[in-house]
C-alpha cells in the first residue's frame, strides 16, 4: 500500500479537503470494550451504555494487522471507551507499537495498575501514561468514578513513580487528568496537591464530555467556577506543577463555536471490532462507522465516500454528532 507524505499546510483549515493525501499521523486504537467503574459522566456509568457489551478486546494479532498499514504512524493511543488494563495482552501491544518507533501511550483509573502491571509496561517502554482522576477526596471520587478507591490508586501511582526513579528512567511521562465539572470543581485545590505529592509530571484539566447522554449544558463550567479554577491553578503553578489546562474548559471559549477539530484530517479511531470513525466522540454504538480496518483497507476507508461527505459537512457547518463535543465547542 503506498501511503502519503506529512503536509503542514493541514495545520490550516483553508488548505483542508474532503479528500486527503495524507494518512493520519495518530491512531486512537480501543483495546477494551470494558471498564471496572461506572463513572457518573460516561456512557458505562449512564445507563449501563456499554456496561452489558460482550467481552471483547483487542488481540496482539489484530494489532499487528492493523499496524502494518501505518508504516509512519507518530503516535499511538490504545484506549477507547473500556479500561485498558483489562486487556491481559496490554503489555504486548504496548510493546509491539513502541517496537516500531510510535510514540504510545494509554489512559487508565489506575485501579489495576498493579506492581507487575507497571514493571511490565515499562520493560514495553510505554511513552506516556494517563491516570484519570476527577477528586482529591476519598469521597468526592467515589460519588463520580463509582467503584473507585482513593488509597489504592495513590499506592498504585506511588510505586510507579518510585520504579521510574529506581529505574533511573524518564518514561512512562505520567500525568493526571482532571474533568472539570461544577460537582467536583471544589476539589482541584487537593487534586494539585496530590499531583504535587506524588511527584507525577503533569496535571491536565479538561472539559466533560458525556457522549450526547448527558445535558452537557449542566456539566459544563460557570464563569465563575472557571475564575476560581484558574486562582487554584496559578497558586499551584507557582508550586512548580506543571498544569495544563483544555480550551474547552473555559464556558466563554465553548460557547464561540470556532472550527479547531483536526481529527478527520490528521487522526483516526479505531474501535474494539475495527470499526473506523473519525474520532472517540463519535462512536459505531453512536451509529458513526466509517470502514473496519480489519476487513478492509484504510486506504479505501480513509478517502472513501462516507469521511468525504463527513469532512465537508465539518468544514460547512457541523455535523449532528459533533453537537456537545467540548473540543468543537459549540453550544446553542
Amino acid at each position: 500500500m503506498k501511503l502519503f507524505q506529512k503536509n503542514k499546510r493541514l495545520e490550516s483549515p483553508e488548505f483542508r479537503g474532503d479528500y486527503v493525501q495524507e494518512d493520519p499521523v495518530q491512531l486512537q486504537i480501543e483495546t477494551s470494550s470494558l471498564c471496572n467503574l461506572q463513572c457518573v459522566m460516561c456512557p458505562h456509568g449512564i445507563k449501563g451504555f456499554l456496561w452489558k457489551k460482550e467481552d471483547n478486546y483487542l488481540t496482539h494479532a489484530q494489532l499487528v494487522k492493523i499496524l502494518n498499514q501505518f508504516p509512519h504512524l507518530e503516535k499511538i493511543s490504545l484506549q477507547g471507551m473500556g479500561e485498558p488494563l483489562l486487556n491481559s495482552e496490554l503489555p504486548e501491544l504496548v510493546a509491539e507499537s513502541t517496537s516500531r518507533g510510535i510514540t504510545t501511550s494509554f489512559f487508565t483509573n489506575a485501579m489495576l495498575l498493579k506492581r507487575q502491571v507497571v514493571d511490565t509496561l515499562m520493560d514495553a517502554r510505554l511513552h506516556r501514561l494517563v491516570i484519570s482522576l476527577d477528586a482529591g477526596t476519598e469521597e468526592k471520587l467515589a460519588e463520580i468514578r463509582k467503584g473507585a478507591d482513593l488509597a489504592a490508586i495513590v499506592d498504585n501511582v506511588q510505586y510507579l513513580i518510585s520504579e521510574k526513579k529506581r529505574r533511573g528512567s524518564t518514561t512512562p511521562y505520567v500525568n493526571i487528568m482532571f474533568v472539570a465539572m461544577p460537582k467536583n470543581i471544589e476539589t482541584i485545590p487537593a487534586v494539585i496537591e496530590l499531583a504535587l505529592e506524588l511527584g507525577v509530571d503533569e496535571l491536565v484539566i479538561k472539559a466533560c464530555s458525556g457522549m450526547a447522554l448527558i445535558d452537557e449544558h449542566d456539566w459544563m463550567l460557570s464563569e465563575k467556577d472557571f475564575d476560581e479554577l484558574m486562582v487554584s491553578v496559578e497558586k499551584g503553578r507557582k508550586k512548580g506543577l506543571q498544569i495544563g489546562i483544555a480550551a474547552g474548559v473555559n464556558p466563554l471559549v465553548r460557547r464561540q463555536g470556532k472550527l479547531r477539530c483536526q481529527w478527520p484530517w490528521k487522526k483516526a479511531y479505531v474501535a474494539v471490532d475495527g470499526s473506523v470513525t473519525p474520532c472517540c466522540y463519535a462512536l459505531p454504538e453512536r451509529g458513526v462507522v466509517f470502514g473496519n480496518v480489519l476487513t478492509s483497507d484504510f486506504s479505501e476507508i480513509w478517502n472513501g465516500p462516507k469521511y468525504q461527505s463527513f469532512r465537508k459537512e465539518l468544514r460547512e457547518g457541523m455535523p449532528a454528532i459533533c453537537k456537545n463535543c467540548p473540543d468543537y465547542s459549540q453550544f446553542e
